[in-house]
């Protein structure tokens, strides 16, 4: 690893295992952007970021209704500055990459997402990720009323038919809405849905080196993430990295005694065991 990428990971590990503080959820996707490209300076992300912010402040004034602040943010970030959702490239793996995504002026719908979530953290409103499969969605609150928005399609606010159609859309015939969709999830949740999208795409190009750095991040925004690390080691195993990916297992286990998932880890280091020998 050369020194400017390791340099960032250190920075990038301080925020994520900082659990005192909120995270800055932009800040921590700019720097898992620029850990695929360590010699591009934050800078001009980052100032972007802040007008984006600047900008919100003034289309958001007096806004009493969430319908308001829902139109407010689709003013901004898509008409204003011109971003949308790629449908063109979807799979395209800058899409997923914040800082790709800001000199593009698209992406997936999770960076997109996450563009928005800071926009109007900026100004204290109330806003979350919510746990839809296979398409990232927001809800916003204010005043007694909610409205989920689809950031990849201009913050869109959604009906109950709507939300219906996209899961059938994303899951097929037949499947059916369930609450657990419209449950909130925390940031590092929205932050592993981005990398995840990003590993996703390297390993079907061929590109486990890129894999493996991608969930190495992972294990550093979730580090008691039983599925992460199990996927990473399974990947450094196929790698060829037997004895890397059990010292992970064992290491992992070693900190996490009494780990929900420990039967799951067990079981996957005995199997590695069998195959070293």
């Amino acid at each position: 690893m050369n020194a400017l990428r390791q340099g960032i990971i250190s920075r990038l590990k301080a925020a994520a295992l900082d659990r005192d503080r909120e995270m800055d959820l932009a800040a921590v996707a700019l720097l898992l952007a620029q850990a695929d490209f360590p010699s591009e300076p934050l800078a001009p992300f980052q100032e972007h970021l802040d007008h984006l912010v600047i900008d919100l402040s003034g289309a958001g004034e007096d806004v009493d209704h969430v319908q308001d602040r829902a139109s407010a943010l689709s003013e901004v970030l898509f008409r204003m500055h011109g971003y949308k959702g790629d449908t063109e490239t979807y799979d395209d793996i800058q899409n997923a990459n914040l800082m790709r995504v800001i000199d593009r002026r698209k992406g997936l719908p999770v960076a997109l997402g996450i563009l928005l979530i800071h926009m109007a953290r900026a100004q204290r409103w109330s806003i979350t990720g919510l746990n839809f499969p296979g398409h990232f969605l927001l809800r916003l609150t204010h005043a007694g009323e909610q409205a989920i928005i689809d950031p990849f399609r201009k913050a869109k606010r959604l009906t109950a038919e709507n939300l219906v159609g996209l899961v059938t859309q994303v899951q097929g015939p037949g499947a059916k809405m369930h609450a657990k969709y419209l449950k909130s999830v925390n940031d590092r949740d929205i932050l592993l849905r981005l990398q995840n999208n990003i590993k996703t795409r390297a390993l079907a190009a061929g590109d486990t080196d890129h894999a493996l750095e991608v969930l190495e991040t992972m294990t550093l925004i979730s580090p008691d993430s039983a599925n992460v690390v199990s996927e990473l080691a399974i990947l450094e195993a196929e790698a060829g990295n037997f004895k890397q990916a059990l010292d992970r297992l064992t290491s992992f286990l070693a900190h996490r005694q009494g780990h929900p998932e420990e039967d799951q880890i067990v079981a996957l280091s005995k199997n590695l065991k069998r195959r070293l020998n």
